[in-house]
């Protein structure tokens, strides 16, 4: 038996061979090229643009929306006031709230009602629209002040002036109450005390806040009514106050007030009077209001001129129109010291 002897350099170059025949026979037809990387677009930044400081800063302005009076219904109901009627009796009465009943009679002070007067009744859970409410008159407005009661409460007063030439009635301001900052507390609509205020004539706007209020509470108010009256209307009667004496507490935190109102002859017999008694501190802000009204006006009354009698003790008066009603009414402070008093009156 004849032997071959094997030749390694040989065998190893076979080997390298087969290799690389194998290796290029797998990879063939695979493409092995780099990706390609597209472009990247270049992002932009939006810089936050914030407010310009100022160097003082602004009063809080009304962040509120004022009330507004509903839209009537296609039937409206009303209802006719008897001498028995409060407002928040109706209110029970015909399964409203208070505020939708005074938010359909913006007008209306709750405190004082008119007997005889309509009130518009909402239907309750009727969707309410939005009525553009007139632009008031422009009256001058005073400073709101605020004063604390023991429990906690305040009373708020806004003093505004006449000087248009007609006088204006349906009076109301909204009054709110701010914290030092800027928050809204809370607030309401404030009514003057009479329904008319005349050429150069002055009057308290004034509503009472429950407690808790803050001592540091800051008033602030708009104007939301005040319509002219026509010169030429007959509602109202002219009516003049003729003072006695008014007599100032010594202690300064009340005056009392004597005196008649005097109602002409030749117009219609009054079957309302009111009077309202202003106080006034030495820088002529108001600090207390007193209203007074008297029964039957015209019933009896005593003619201009007679000597004053006990109040509410009338005598007969002339038969045409009415004569004088005596009064006499006391106003007590709700802050300063008062330095006078002004009367105010209302007939119709």
């Amino acid at each position: 038996m004849t032997f071959i002897k094997p030749n390694f350099q040989e065998g190893f170059l076979v080997i390298f061979i087969a290799l690389v025949l194998v290796v290029s026979s797998c990879t063939r037809g695979t493409s092995t090229a780099p990706p390609t990387i597209a472009a990247t677009i270049p992002g932009y930044l939006t810089p936050y643009w914030t407010a310009t400081p100022s160097r003082t800063p602004r009063p809080p302005t009304l962040l509120v929306s004022i009330p507004t009076t509903p839209a009537p219904t296609a039937t409206p109901f009303l209802h006719k006031l008897t001498d028995s009627d409060t407002m928040l009796g109706l209110a029970i009465r015909y399964g409203i709230t208070l505020d939708e009943l005074m938010a359909a009679n913006p007008g209306v002070d709750p405190h004082y009602l008119t007997v005889g007067k309509f009130l518009v009744i909402p239907i309750k859970g009727a969707t309410a629209t939005v009525v553009p409410t007139p632009t008031p008159i422009p009256l001058i407005l005073g400073e709101p002040r605020c004063y604390p009661t023991g429990e906690g409460g305040a009373w708020c007063m806004l003093l505004v002036r006449n000087e248009q030439a007609d006088a204006v009635e349906d009076l109301s301001a909204w009054i709110g109450l701010y914290s030092p900052e800027g928050k809204l507390l809370t607030s309401q609509t404030a009514m003057p005390p009479l329904n008319i205020l005349p050429s150069g004539g002055a009057i308290p706007l004034m509503i009472y806040f429950q407690p808790m209020i803050p001592a540091q509470a800051i008033p602030r108010v708009e104007l939301l009514t005040a319509i002219a009256v026509p010169p030429d209307d007959t509602r109202y009667i002219t009516a003049t106050v003729q003072l006695q004496n008014t007599n100032l507490d010594s202690s300064g935190l009340q005056a009392t007030v004597k005196g008649q109102v005097v109602l002409p002859k030749d117009s219609p017999k009054a079957k309302i009077l009111w009077l309202v008694v202003v106080a006034y501190d030495k820088d002529g802000n108001a600090v207390g209001v007193r209203k007074w009204e008297a029964d039957n006006p015209c019933g009896g009354l005593q003619p201009p001129g007679t000597p004053m009698q006990t109040p509410g003790v009338t005598t007969p008066g002339p038969t045409g129109g009415c004569g004088a009603v005596p009064f006499e009414v006391t106003v007590f402070s709700l802050g300063p010291g008062i330095e006078r008093v002004e009367v105010l009156v209302e007939a119709r």
